[in-house]
């Protein structure tokens, strides 16, 4: 039996026995990332204003990810290494690249 999308909403511990994850601990913990994902979803779309695309939405799971440290420390990456000495005006950094 094949889970998608809407049926993570309604998993409960028996199916997740059933599909072969054994321990109880594993389960739970499963089972509560997925309760959190379905929270996250609640929460409504944060709305950008980029000069080129206009309006732009992105989903909370989105903007917590972009949150992260992780992501955050490619802000000080620069992607041009030697020329950004010379073209102050264009800071091209790993996180303007990545969020595109």
């Amino acid at each position: 039996q094949k889970i998608t999308g809407v049926g993570l909403r309604y998993l409960k511990d028996a199916d997740l026995e059933k599909i072969g994850i054994k321990y109880l601990g594993d389960r739970l913990q499963i089972l509560h990332s997925l309760r959190k994902l379905w929270q996250i979803e609640a929460e409504p779309n944060k709305v950008f204003n980029d000069p080129i695309h206009g309006h732009v939405e992105l989903h909370p799971l989105l903007i917590k990810i972009i949150d992260t440290p992780q992501f955050q420390r490619l802000r000080n990456l620069k992607q041009l290494g030697g020329p950004t000495l010379f073209f102050l005006e264009h800071p091209t950094t790993a996180l303007n690249t990545r969020l595109g």
